[in-house]
């Protein structure tokens, strides 16, 4: 009997199993490395972005943008920034170019940093939201992490976002993509948590996006569908539930409704109208057909594909082109189909919806572009997720499946590489934005005029004459026309092609200056003199009008119209020592016009 106690008492001493420990890519810390590749992978193929000048519409909101040049970061000047005198819909963006512009002034490199900077984090979100989601819904956790690092991976390095990350104004649409993405992972952690410090970070997240750009007004209802999806799991009385949300949400587009138009709002889209091509019917109709169109340039992302500017052709009816119809069609199909099999697809329902959600704030009949590729920054995402999706549930074998993976990542990473290298000059930019979009007047006038810059007159003069053959009532096209004749010193022929800018826009500036300098040339002073004060009155904030006239004036022997010119420089800018060392009393006169 002792016998048998003491080896039940054995028994009992018997120590106890350790547990087991977790494998690195199952603790916290697995994160962080993950944010940090993404950052080396993003440092790596947006290299050659850290040389790309200033673009096309960041001369108007950097470079040109008197608002953003604070000297202090004080909260009034910030406020000053963001708001610029409540002209500005897109406060949190411009906040960031005055940062910018404090710590950088006009060097384009720090700039970049921080759109790549934005690039990550989302990346980042992306990863941890796709990972808390699947590994609900596929239960797999090493399955989930796969999926969920490769999707952001491949968002990270697709040359669809290059637009959004290289292109410095694009930073609006980047930062509120991002936001709008840490906003949805904080809504997650807070239901799954039942935490409020992330229901308010989710509400700070959102209306941050709002803040930097509009498209972030559909946020609202994703939040609501991935409430509904993934954690109401759309079960029976559903709507019985959700009615207040409904109910706050349609208040909330109200509003946004009629905030935005507004009469004046209403007015000015009307004078925007003007500028493009197309009604806004015709627009609305043309955005079927470029939902659709979209797809086919995430899925094949070639170099040869992807511009700046794209020629799309513009619907004129449901019928012309017959694709319109069709195309409308078909979407509303997939919609249909997304919400008949929601319940029991969710993922893929989701997938659906949030491509489509993403792109349509940019879809209505507003006065924009026709088609962009920043627009893809988040809608992408629905689409790309399908690929490492469709590895790892079509190659049992997982090294096979992160092989593949690591075989698409590279030529990815390799394309938006060469694309940024494309950026890295603006007559490289325009030239191929104009061979891709040969009947579009914007591109070749924008080549022309960086033709210029390089003195390249035989190209430029082809250039130029192309955008005014495509676009006569181009004002932009008949100056830099004008210009490239006086460079070439053909001022007979200069002279009406600026007269033409100057009647199409006569708040035209620098049309009205190199008038001045081609009637200069004609020995017309007095009309000269006139342009002058003209482009004066046209930009009198404008530092580099003023540098130019006081430059004319002073060729002119005319001093005391110099020194108030070169004074109005001084008043723009202090920085200018050119101005600077011109003061009363030594400004030179020479024979010419120069």
């Amino acid at each position: 009997m002792a016998k048998k106690r003491k080896a039940k008492g054995q028994q009992a001493a018997k120590p106890r199993p350790k547990p087991e420990r977790l494998k690195f890519y199952e603790t916290g810390w697995f994160h962080f490395a993950a944010a940090a590749a993404f950052l080396v992978l993003a440092l790596i193929i947006y290299r050659p972005a850290l040389s790309v000048p200033f673009h096309y519409d960041d001369t108007r909101n950097i470079l040109e943008n008197p608002y953003i040049r604070i000297s202090s970061l004080s909260p009034v000047s910030l406020f000053k920034a963001g708001f610029q005198d409540f002209k500005q819909n897109r406060p949190l963006s411009s906040m960031t170019f005055a940062l910018n512009f404090y710590f950088n002034s006009f060097s384009a490199r720090g700039y970049h940093l921080v759109n790549i900077f934005i690039h990550v984090l989302a990346a980042l979100a992306l990863f941890i939201l796709l990972d808390r989601l699947l590994t609900r819904k596929l239960l797999d956790k090493n399955q989930a992490r796969l999926a969920a690092g490769l999707t952001a991976l491949f968002w990270l390095a697709h040359p669809i976002n290059t637009q959004a990350v290289t292109y410095i104004v694009q930073r609006q649409s980047a930062m509120a993509g991002c936001l709008s993405l840490w906003s949805l992972l904080f809504y997650d952690l807070a239901r799954a948590g039942k935490r409020k410090v992330f229901f308010i970070l989710c509400a700070a997240s959102g209306l941050a996006a709002f803040g930097s750009k509009e498209t972030a007004f559909v946020l609202p209802i994703f939040v609501l569908l991935y409430e509904l999806w993934f954690f109401q799991e759309l079960k029976a009385g559903w709507l019985q539930r959700i009615w207040k949300w409904m109910a706050g949400l349609c208040g909330f587009y109200l509003l946004l409704a009629l905030a935005v138009f507004r009469t004046g709002m209403v007015q000015k889209f009307r004078q925007d109208f003007v500028l493009f091509s197309f009604t806004p019917m015709q627009r609305l109709l043309s955005q079927g057909r470029a939902l659709l169109w979209y797809l086919t340039l995430i899925m094949l992302p070639a170099g040869t594909r992807q511009s700046l500017e794209h020629d799309f052709a513009t619907s004129t009816s449901l019928l012309h082109p017959w694709t319109t119809l069709p195309a409308f069609l078909i979407i509303f199909a997939a919609i249909g189909i997304a919400l008949w099999q929601a319940k029991k697809h969710p993922l893929l329902s989701f997938a659906i919806l949030w491509y489509f959600g993403s792109l349509l704030i940019e879809s209505l009949p507003l006065p924009i572009d026709m088609v962009t590729e920043h627009r893809l920054y988040l809608a992408s995402i629905a689409v790309i997720a399908l690929v490492p999706a469709s590895l790892i549930l079509v190659l049992k074998n997982r090294s096979a499946a992160i092989a593949l993976a690591m075989i698409i990542l590279a030529l990815l990473g390799l394309s938006t590489f060469e694309r940024n290298r494309v950026w890295l000059t603006t007559v490289g930019l325009w030239g191929d934005t104009a061979s891709k979009a040969m009947t579009l007047a914007r591109p070749w006038n924008n080549y022309c005029s960086d033709l210029g810059s390089e003195l390249d007159l035989r190209k430029e003069l082809a250039a130029c004459r192309i955008a005014v053959k495509l676009g006569p009532e181009s004002a932009d096209a008949h100056n830099n026309l004008g210009a490239c004749y006086f460079h070439l010193k053909d001022y007979a022929a200069a002279e009406p092609e600026l007269l033409k800018a100057v009647a199409l826009n006569p708040e035209f500036s620098y049309a009205y200056v190199n008038l001045g300098l081609v009637q200069g040339s004609l020995q017309k002073l007095e009309a000269a003199k006139q342009d002058f004060r003209s482009a004066l009155a046209a930009k009198p904030t404008d530092p580099a009008v003023y540098m130019r006239v006081a430059d004319f004036f002073e060729q002119l022997k005319d001093p005391l119209d110099a020194i108030t010119a070169y004074a109005g420089t001084l008043k723009l800018d202090p920085n200018l020592t050119d101005a600077r060392a011109r003061r009363p009393g030594q400004v030179r006169g020479r024979d010419g016009i120069g």
